[in-house]
């Protein structure tokens, strides 16, 4: 079964650009377009695809509340981000939103099927570029990380890492039941709402190396 993919972009050449080199992937199949946020909300809903490759920036709606409102009615919708900016609220603000891979324009080519690999195994994907901007907001910021246990170290680490609660469970000689309350206090404690944060935040903290190149998180 092919891995379906809508493209929401407002210039009609980039996304040719972008059907052109999906379609020659035998295993992926572009099912939509959209030119603007609202048109990308309404599509995703009639066509359900796999995954949505995203613009940040789109005339009306942007792609962030787009992303935030498909992801709050189809959790599942893989995303990927495209931007000509790595500016760090455009990063975050597509994070936080639920998107799962940030790519830029300038390298996207080189970077998109690493980054659909990436997301349909469960992982998340940023551009190294990338990286380093989310590295540098989280420097700049004025909130300092609470002290963890050894223990939510460990938890912080095998999350991130795309371990499930079951695969922690096991290694911890735990239940599943276990392993989830502890990561809900974990969640709570960080002031993160995602397990695709708790990768970004992982990798401001050196928990994870950055330049691997795909992270777990939903």
């Amino acid at each position: 079964m092919k891995t379906t993919i809508m493209l929401a972009e407002d210039h009609a050449i980039l996304r040719q650009g972008l059907r052109g080199l999906i379609e020659r992937q035998p295993d992926l199949e572009v099912v939509g377009e959209a030119e603007d946020g609202q048109a990308a909300v309404d599509k995703a809903q009639a066509l359900e695809p796999d995954i949505i490759i995203m613009d940040v920036t789109m005339p009306g709606l942007s792609g962030i509340e787009a992303t935030r409102q498909i992801k709050a009615r189809h959790a599942e919708v893989k995303v990927i981000a495209l931007s000509a900016y790595d500016r760090s609220d455009f990063v975050l603000g597509m994070i936080r939103a639920g998107a799962n891979a940030y790519l830029l324009k300038d390298n996207m080519f080189d970077e998109l099927l690493k980054a659909i690999g990436a997301v349909m195994q469960g992982q998340s994907y940023l551009c190294p570029e990338v990286v380093k901007a989310v590295m540098r907001a989280c420097s700049d910021s004025q909130s300092v990380s609470p002290d963890l246990s050894g223990e939510e170290v460990d938890l912080v680490k095998q999350l991130a890492e795309g371990l499930s609660a079951k695969d922690i469970a096991t290694n911890q000689g735990v239940s599943i039941k276990t392993v989830e309350g502890r990561r809900r206090r974990l969640l709570r404690k960080l002031h993160i709402d995602s397990v695709a944060e708790l990768v970004h935040y992982a990798i401001a903290q050196g928990l994870i190396e950055a330049h691997m190149p795909g992270h777990a998180g939903q």
